[in-house]
């Protein structure tokens, strides 16, 4: 195709509001390439109203685009009798067949939804606090309001259009989604809006103030939604333009909604004169939607002679000359099209019916009529029986030129067959709204995938902290929802769209007392729905969907079973041993006699056969053998020591037969106690002489290295004539890990004290001292330095640059000292190198006291004062 024009481009990135046609498929024409024009997304399912009672109207559907029939041939124009016959049956055409007839109720009730109606907002998950607000219809826009004042900018905007659903008296629907904050205000008068274009619509919930006002809001509602699905293609692109200039309306000036007395409404009329926008805010709204040629829009300003100020009317005109028709629709105009004497051209009757015939490749044109009214105004009173350019361009981007078969809307396909022969639009993960490691988890996610026609959805159950299932992304951080909420929305929604079997695929992560809730609350929500038994005994094959209409199919993993097991319990009709012993070791839990003793019984066995079957290996520490051994050993019986240190029987016989072995390990010194795997030294010798050597060197206070620890077991392997002895670095790290022989940096003056002397003088001089004195008289100072500005001395580099520095050697000292019984602690004695430092300016008190001296050192000086 040519470029794209601005009006392309407008259409491309916006798409646009004017169109319901369905998800579609490629057609025979050679002009079904033209950008679809949809107002939400295709697979968005038709919007629905649940009614509050069985009194409440259901919503008709949407109107379907003309049927068609579709051949490869090339037809050429219609005989002579079939355009009579067309010109003959002109009458019966109405150009407003599309717009629905509105009872007295329900025109009583739009007018007061018009002109505003008090309700309270309810802001539900954050904040729960009713907030009071004005509800308001226009029904010109197709829009619903919420006002906080007058004049002022909508809280909420909603298209009629991106309504999926509205729910009268949302009390289950709202527990379920929002099950930590039950509704506190009075359900039946509550109404929640399920709006949007994204896959989890967004949700409003009101509250009425009275039963009357209730009433009316329903009929309105119910009416304006039927209006705004049934109007046609020029009604609706009509109210696209003036959406468009309300919004940049409300951007400058709030929001002005109709009132009731005459007087207010004289005012309104007047302020509306008031509300135009100015030509610079289009131009700048056509900037954002489309590229437009340099001065274009001035040009065809002055060329419709618009003031700097426009209305509505002057914004749709505007709108409608810069936006000429594409050079497609143009070419097929001068195609097929009648030239006119102003110069334009129009498009008549017969010669629309020849381009369908032979560009679209139609067979059947009896539908003409309606396709000359979609695209005209519905309020003029005849019809005009032909296209000029702008109704024919609207025409090819209308539903009634759909790429999609009508018949095909629907299932045309012979469902007789298994039901492994058809593909089923499944959904992966439904609970979830995001990624599976933090996801959200959400109920409404499966009444979305049930309105758009999926017959297969997911529930990943795991077990729940109260006894009952949730549906979660097992060892994840998504959110969990309740299995029982879920069954409930799936049994609310799922025959909206269609009767054939819904297959509910379980991963089933839960425990058998959960597993049986489950079952309970399948057969208690869905009783004769729920497959539980063959469609026919003797069947060979799946049964087809034709036989499964309204049937949920459970898919789950099986328990493994035994073939005998199942025979034996066939054919015999009480619960032998063998049986029982059998259904143990298989977990196989027989539903023909599954009794609340037999249940609970069965549950225990199979619980105490898997623990034992399923256990890992156990290894006792060396400390934990040396107890099990006097256990024994004290007379308890083998049976109940394994069971209290949860290992089999025979490692109990196991042990006592190497009981001598445990216990010389366990008294030599030389095994970790608390290891589960004692590894011995292979060469003892040279083990004793090092740790005998190391010994001695750490008393002198002489700092011992790795590579020194290599050395000397490689001459003491040498002096004791192991020739081929090699020292790596496994065997010094099981050294050191033997002995508890760990790496640290030495700090501290405690080596340079004689601890003889020292022992000495507590013992006879401090103990004679303190007996003179209470404890709250004894006082203890000491000295610390603190480095303020010293980092640390190991860091991670680069192996190729290694690059050091002087330590910075900036302290201060501290002095702190306190009497024995803690009950007076004198404040701290903080000594620095300047006598007011910079970062004391301003400082009036310090929390301290405060010396200083060249080399912030305790003085003898300081210390007596």
């Amino acid at each position: 195709m040519a470029e794209m024009n601005p009006q392309q481009q407008l259409l491309f990135k916006y798409g646009s509001p004017i169109s319901n046609s369905p998800k579609t498929s490629r057609r025979h024409g050679i002009y079904s390439d033209l950008p679809p024009q949809i107002p939400r997304r295709p697979d968005s399912p038709v919007p629905s109203i649940s009614p509050s009672s069985k009194s409440q109207p259901s919503l008709p559907p949407v109107p379907k685009p003309r049927t068609r029939s579709r051949s490869d041939q090339t037809v050429k124009m219609p005989p002579h009798s079939h355009r009579v016959a067309l010109e003959e049956d002109r009458s019966s055409w109405s150009p407003k067949h599309t717009l629905v007839a509105k009872d007295a109720q329900a025109e009583r009730a739009c007018k007061e939804l018009e002109t505003g109606m008090v309700v309270s907002s309810l802001m539900t998950k954050r904040k729960t606090d009713a907030v009071t607000l004005t509800l308001l219809l226009r029904p010109d826009l197709a829009e619903l309001f919420l006002i906080g004042a007058h004049h002022a900018k909508p809280v909420l905007a909603v298209d009629m259009m991106e309504i999926k659903e509205i729910v009268f008296n949302p009390h289950a629907r709202l527990a379920r989604i929002y099950p930590e904050e039950p509704l506190k205000e009075r359900s039946d008068l509550c109404i929640t809006l399920f709006y949007g274009s994204q896959f989890l619509p967004k949700m409003q919930t009101i509250l009425v103030n009275s039963e009357d006002a209730f009433k009316i809001i329903q009929i309105a509602l119910d009416a304006a939604l039927k209006d705004a699905q049934c109007c046609n293609y020029y009604k609706e692109k009509e109210r696209w333009l003036k959406r468009e200039f309300n919004k940049m309306r409300i951007t400058n000036f709030g929001f002005s909604h109709y009132q009731k007395n005459q007087k207010s409404q004289k005012k309104a009329a007047e302020l509306e004169v008031d509300y135009r926008i100015k030509a610079s805010q289009v131009h700048s709204w056509f900037k954002l939607q489309t590229t437009l040629p340099r001065n274009l829009f001035t040009l065809v300003k002055r060329k419709l002679n618009l003031p700097d100020k426009l209305d509505c009317t002057q914004f749709v005109q505007l709108v409608s000359e810069i936006l000429q028709p594409i050079p497609t629709v143009q070419n097929l105009m001068r195609a097929y099209g009648v030239a006119l004497p102003d110069g334009n051209r129009h498009l008549p009757m017969i010669e629309l019916d020849n381009f369908l015939r032979t560009e679209q490749k139609e067979t059947d044109t009896s539908d003409i009529g309606k396709i000359l009214c979609s695209c005209q105004p519905p309020e003029s009173e005849r019809v005009a029986f032909h296209f000029t350019n702008r109704q024919f361009e609207d025409y090819l981007f209308s539903p009634f030129n759909s790429i999609m078969n009508p018949s095909e809307e629907r299932v045309h396909h012979n469902m007789d067959h298994p039901l492994s022969h058809y593909w089923i639009a499944s959904s992966h993960n439904t609970y979830l709204t995001g990624d599976q490691f933090g996801g959200e988890s959400h109920v409404e996610t499966y009444t979305r995938c049930l309105q758009m026609g999926c017959r297969c959805i997911e529930l990943d159950c795991w077990d729940g902290t109260d006894g009952k299932p949730i549906i979660t992304h097992g060892r994840s951080f998504t959110s969990k929802i309740k299995f029982s909420d879920v069954v409930y929305t799936i049994k609310e929604h799922a025959w909206e769209v269609s009767e054939y079997p819904l297959v509910l695929s379980i991963e089933n992560h839960c425990s058998l007392l959960q597993q049986r809730f489950m079952a309970a609350l399948l057969k208690e929500v869905f009783q004769d729905e729920l497959l539980t038994k063959p469609i026919d005994p003797n069947e060979q094959c799946l049964p087809p969907p034709s036989k499964l209409k309204r049937k949920v199919i459970i898919k789950n993993k099986k328990l493994s079973a035994d073939k005998m097991l199942l025979d034996a319990a066939e054919s015999s009709s009480e619960i032998t041993d063998e049986i029982v012993s059998r259904a143990t070791k298989h977990s196989v839990l027989l539903l023909k006699f599954a009794t609340e003793e037999l249940f609970y019984r069965f549950v225990q066995d199979s619980i105490r056969f898997r623990n034992m079957a399923g256990r890992k290996l156990t290894i006792l520490p060396l400390k934990r053998k040396i107890k099990l051994i006097e256990a024994i050993e004290s007379g308890k019986k083998q049976k109940i020591v394994a069971e209290e240190f949860q290992i089999p029987a025979n490692s109990v016989s196991t042990i006592m037969k190497r009981k001598d072995h445990y216990r010389e390990q366990f008294y030599s010194g030389q095994v970790d106690v608390n290891k589960q795997r004692a590894r011995l030294a292979n060469h003892d010798d040279v083990e004793a002489e090092l740790l005998r050597w190391f010994t001695e060197m750490r008393g002198n206070n002489i700092p011992i290295s790795g590579p020194m620890m290599k050395t000397k077991s490689t001459l003491t392997a040498e002096t004791l004539g192991k020739n081929n002895w090699e020292c790596n670095e496994g065997w010094i790290a099981r050294f050191k890990k033997r002995h508890h022989i760990v790496f640290k940096t030495l700090c501290g003056e405690s080596s340079s004290v004689d601890d003889a002397s020292l022992n000495q003088w507590q013992d006879n001089v401090l103990k004679k001292t303190l007996s003179k004195y209470e404890p709250f008289d004894v006082y203890n100072a000491d000295e610390t330095g603190l480095f303020w500005r010293l980092l640390p001395n190991k860091t991670w580099i680069l192996r190729a640059r290694s690059h050091g520095g002087k330590a910075p050697k900036d302290r201060i000292t501290v002095l702190t000292c306190a009497n024995m019984d803690g009950s007076h602690k004198l404040p701290l004695l903080v000594i620095g190198k300047f006598k007011t430092p910079r970062c004391f300016k301003g400082v009036c008190k310090l929390p301290v006291c405060y010396q200083s001296n060249s080399k912030a050192w305790m003085t003898a000086a300081i210390f007596t004062e």
